[in-house]
């Protein structure tokens, strides 16, 4: 199974989305806890003055807490529920169709509900409870009197800034206010940076998976394999020098592929043999598709199998060919890099000073063919198939597009994601803060600047926030990449600097949309009862 290719290319995709299934369900319940953390919080703030009630009616403290858990539990299990059977049709569907572009299978299976599909149904539940139960024990330890005032604010501190009186002093009024305000609510700050944070981490991620894919297919068989179109052989024909000399083309190379055996003090791979001719310049096997003559006398192995066998410049690999009980061993001369498929290379010289038989070509490349010359190699018995690399980059494309599903939903839970947070945080902000919104009118100043007050604090939250979703991003990218290459590949991220621009441009203007919406909440403030006091 190891050596047959498309047994080896169902498995590799089998063993990429069984690492998938313990990333995505991570991201899954963080954003989930900080989805259900602010909303907990939210409501608890706004129930305050019904607690109060409650407890003051003689209610007692376990019949209020269990009053408040169903607005956890009864939510989250309906939710967990849906998600559970919901959730298994549409993504998998995408994905099997995605499969069945590739491979062709029999048919597909309707497993039943896993033991675990269960445990994270109830992890899902027991998470919004726990969060729930934290949350409402910061208000359930307030006496009854507390809880029938209103929340006062923090107790303004002294800031680091206020230590340096020219910095300090050089700030106007409505810069102190917004810093004094964002240091004072240091967790609803953290809260709304995250948010941001994981928003534009998210859109990075799903525009770079796009550009990931694109770029591994375009540089690989437009600049990796450097001719139009490859005939492949069956190796017992002709030799490479009458393939040559008849094709009707500008350039024409052979190569040979074998499947061979890499025993190593590390393991044992099975892995391709690839022969070249010693003057080749149709594959790139360079850095970066740049290219790199072999060297004579040694192999050159690619830079993934090193790593996974744990081989470096100077060692040496016991190779076995099919049907041959007595190994040949070769040094390692050289590390080349090749992003889809692995093995082990060596040139036409290297290979005969072997004596393991002739170079038989199993490929012919072409530069630049003649149609009727590609007619004539397809009427070959020889001849197994044509290969075109510019219709690999369209099959290519073509499976981008059935994954965009995937990378809009992506999108869609980023944007959720911080319309939750940052609304949730900014509304708790803004009813907090209406009795200084009062006082400011009362000073004389207009709406607008109360607006352009509210609208400053957000644009510094965001700016940072989406600052520092750039890197994880990134990384969140390449974690994906590299989960999903199967052991023939090596799949780096390389999100591009469009994407990245675009993610940190759509998070920031929908943060300023949201932060809008509730500016607008300014000209509701009904004066009396903001400015009363209980005092």
């Amino acid at each position: 199974r190891d050596t047959q290719r498309s047994s080896s290319a169902v498995q590799s995709d089998v063993t990429m989305f069984h690492t998938l299934c313990y990333l995505f369900p991570l991201m899954a319940f963080a954003v989930a806890a900080m989805i259900v953390l602010t909303t907990i919080t939210r409501m608890m703030e706004n129930q305050r003055l019904q607690m109060g009630t409650l407890k003051a009616l003689g209610f007692h403290g376990r019949q209020i807490r269990s009053h408040y858990m169903c607005y956890a539990l009864y939510p989250s299990l309906i939710g967990s529920l849906l998600g559970l059977f919901v959730g298994r049709h549409p993504l998998p569907s995408i994905l099997w169709e995605l499969e069945m572009a590739h491979f062709q299978f029999p048919y597909r299976l309707n497993p039943p509900v896993s033991w675990s599909e269960w445990l994270v149904t109830g992890l899902g539940v027991l998470l919004a409870v726990a969060i729930c139960y934290r949350t409402y024990r910061q208000s359930g330890r307030e006496t009854t009197a507390q809880l029938l005032r209103p929340k006062p604010p923090k107790a303004g501190r002294k800031l680091l800034l206020e230590r340096f009186p020219k910095l300090w002093g050089r700030m106007g009024f409505n810069a102190k206010m917004v810093t004094r305000n964002l240091m004072r609510n240091k967790l609803r700050t953290i809260m709304m940076l995250v948010g941001l944070l994981c928003c534009t981490m998210l859109i990075i991620t799903s525009l770079g998976l796009q550009d990931s894919v694109t770029s591994l297919s375009v540089k690989y068989y437009t600049k990796s394999l450097d001719y139009d179109v490859i005939a492949n052989l069956t190796g017992t024909v002709d030799k490479a020098e009458s393939y040559e000399r008849r094709a009707d083309a500008d350039a024409a190379e052979c190569l040979m592929e074998k499947s061979v055996s890499l025993r190593t003090d590390a393991g044992t791979r099975t892995e391709r043999l690839t022969v070249l001719e010693d003057d080749q310049t149709m594959i790139h096997l360079g850095k970066d598709e740049t290219f790199v003559p072999l060297e004579t006398g040694t192999a050159a192995i690619t830079y993934k199998l090193t790593k996974t066998l744990n081989l470096h410049v100077g060692d040496t690999v016991r190779v076995y060919l099919p049907g041959d009980d007595e190994p040949f061993t070769i040094a390692i001369g050289q590390i080349v890099y090749n992003t889809v498929t692995q093995g082990i290379y060596l040139n036409r010289t290297t290979w005969e000073s072997l004596r393991k038989g002739e170079f038989v070509p199993t490929g012919l490349m072409l530069k630049n063919p003649d149609e009727t010359y590609l007619a004539q190699l397809a009427d070959m018995d020889e001849v197994d198939s044509l290969d075109y690399p510019a219709k690999l980059i369209d099959d290519m494309m073509q499976m981008l597009d059935s994954l965009s599903a995937v990378f809009t939903m992506l999108t869609c839970i980023a944007l959720a994601l911080a319309f939750v947070i940052c609304y949730n945080m900014g509304l708790m902000n803004f009813v907090e803060r209406t009795r200084e919104y009062a006082t400011l009118k009362v000073l004389g100043y207009h709406q607008k600047e109360i607006r352009r007050l509210i609208m400053r604090e957000n644009s510094i939250i965001s700016l940072f926030g989406v600052a520092l979703g750039i890197w994880p991003g990134i990384a969140l990218t390449d974690i994906i990449m590299h989960t999903c290459e199967p052991e023939s590949g090596f799949y780096p991220g390389a999100p591009t600097i469009q994407s990245i621009v675009i993610a940190c441009v759509v998070t920031y203007l929908f943060s300023q949309l949201l932060q809008r919406m509730l500016a607008r909440k300014v000209q509701k403030i009904d004066m009396v009862e903001a400015l009363k006091s209980v005092e």
